[in-house]
């Protein structure tokens, strides 16, 4: 889903939920794969903590190096304009980096969905806690289970509140369309997220379904959501639930 500009259609079955996790960085660096695992379980959403020690700023693009206590890694972000304008994250500082593990001629990297600098230093202890907490509680749940319901809040770092976070994933810029289902699926307060078709009733079906699927996937291609239990259930990756 993650993969691509273009994911795949929301209605689409049988892949996995996607898994979104705290990690440290050597986890990502010692992973053989793009997919990070975690007691078996595919992550494919990092969240990682960690001192910025590089920005480099081009034309359609801005790479960072991000360093904690077990490593550096490149993190990788594409501005969709010559005007566009980076992330206001500056090097030497604590900041909070959010995307998906890529691979390129054997090395690894972040493809970065969000960043933003910290602003309260015990969120850098409750991200390490998190981040031993979750294998542990990993392993106390069997694969099945785990699949099948999308990971508990008490498992996750949080990611703020929508407000902290609206100009960072530029909230306002957004077409209308995209960001009334956005609001709907950010009010869901159910723990496997909202359906589609839950998502059309919203709209007292003033939004044709082809739309609320083009909305679905650049969401979810912005990484401003995830599925959960299926690819027709979607939760906000801003949801305290």
């Amino acid at each position: 889903m993650f993969s691509s500009p273009a994911p795949a259609a929301a209605g689409k079955s049988g892949s996995k939920s996607r898994a979104l996790a705290p990690v440290a960085i050597k986890q990502i660096l010692d992973c053989p794969e793009d997919i990070l695992k975690i007691s078996d379980i595919e992550v494919q959403v990092v969240k990682v903590v960690g001192i910025i020690k590089m920005v480099d700023i081009k034309s359609i693009k801005v790479s960072y190096i991000i360093e904690d206590p077990t490593g550096s890694i490149e993190g990788i972000s594409y501005l969709e304009s010559d005007t566009d304008t980076p992330e206001s994250v500056i090097e030497n500082t604590y900041c909070i980096m959010i995307g998906s593990v890529r691979s390129q001629s054997g090395s690894k990297h972040i493809m970065i969905f969000s960043i933003y600098p910290v602003t309260d230093f015990n969120e850098i202890i409750e991200h390490y806690l998190a981040v031993v907490h979750l294998p542990l509680k990993a392993s106390t749940m069997d694969n099945t289970e785990f699949e099948q319901k999308p990971i508990k809040q008490e498992m996750l770092s949080s990611y703020g509140s929508a407000n902290e976070k609206s100009s960072d994933m530029n909230y306002f810029d957004m077409d209308p369309k995209f960001r009334r289902v956005y609001e709907i699926i950010s009010k869901s307060q159910s723990e496997s997220g909202i359906s589609m078709d839950e998502i059309f009733s919203s709209t007292t079906g003033k939004m044709p379904r082809d739309q609320i699927r083009s909305a679905l996937e650049y969401l979810v291609g912005e990484g401003h959501i995830f599925t959960t239990i299926d690819e027709n259930h979607f939760k906000s990756t801003e949801s305290p639930f």
